[in-house]
């Protein structure tokens, strides 16, 4: 897909975009409801092409009911800049929360110069038993980039917690210019140093595949996915978890 359905972190890259069945910090940039507390580093050379360099650092904590993060993306071509940065907030419990998260977009082009916009994502999730479900919708201003107007993304996922720390789940996406995507992923946890993620997204067909470890508050994911006509994308995440 285009513009802002793209994989932040190792996780997400393994279980096909999917979220909400690891909430880790970087969950921020896909729901802004959704956000565990900690650091995380993220880096990729996307497609595995070394003139796409991706780098994503993630702050996010909580004061009692409230969540904050604060973010920042970077991919540096040499004919095109981008880089995000992101401030979110979100109130709730383990059973109902909603969030806002405002991100500031800069494009840097080679031979047209420098373009600015602000977009708004609102994001919410729920938990009845051993469901969990989340929404989201990014750009809800319909914000413009120079001449063109930036797209919507609407995503919806759900989540189900199975014995022997199994975890599958399903999401569907719609952004503007595209059809609507289905994806399905699961997370397995071998022990408790060790989990292992996969995804599939179908339109387009991509499957997805990674590896946590775990010390303690420490996480190390590598996450591998491939593409219909491009190579593989490979993600190296580090995070501390609070």
């Amino acid at each position: 897909h285009g513009f802002i359905s793209r994989p932040y972190d190792a996780v997400q890259n393994a279980m096909a975009g999917c979220y909400i069945l690891e909430e880790h910090p970087l969950a921020c940039w896909q729901n802004p409801a959704v956000s565990g507390r900690g650091v995380e580093i993220s880096g990729s050379f996307l497609y595995s092409l070394p003139e796409l360099p991706l780098a994503i650092a993630c702050y996010s904590t909580s004061i009692r009911k409230w969540g904050f993060s604060l973010s920042h993306s970077s991919l540096l071509h040499p004919l095109l800049k981008q880089n995000l940065s992101l401030v979110g907030v979100n109130y709730g419990n383990e059973f109902l929360a909603g969030g806002l998260a405002l991100s500031f977009i800069n494009y840097t082009y080679h031979d047209r110069g420098k373009f600015s916009a602000f977009s708004l994502n609102s994001g919410f999730y729920w938990q009845l038993g051993i469901f969990k479900s989340g929404f989201s919708c990014h750009n809800i201003l319909q914000s413009r980039l120079g001449s063109a107007t930036l797209p919507v993304l609407y995503s919806y996922e759900t989540r189900l917690q199975l014995p022997g720390n199994v975890i599958i789940g399903c999401g569907l996406e719609k952004e503007t210019g595209y059809d609507f995507s289905l994806r399905f992923a699961s997370s397995i946890s071998i022990t408790k140093f060790l989990k292992l993620f996969t995804g599939y997204q179908y339109n387009p067909d991509r499957i997805g595949t990674g590896i946590m470890i775990i010390l303690r508050n420490y996480h190390l994911c590598y996450s591998v996915r491939n593409h219909q006509i491009l190579p593989y994308t490979h993600y190296l995440s580090i995070s501390y978890v609070f």
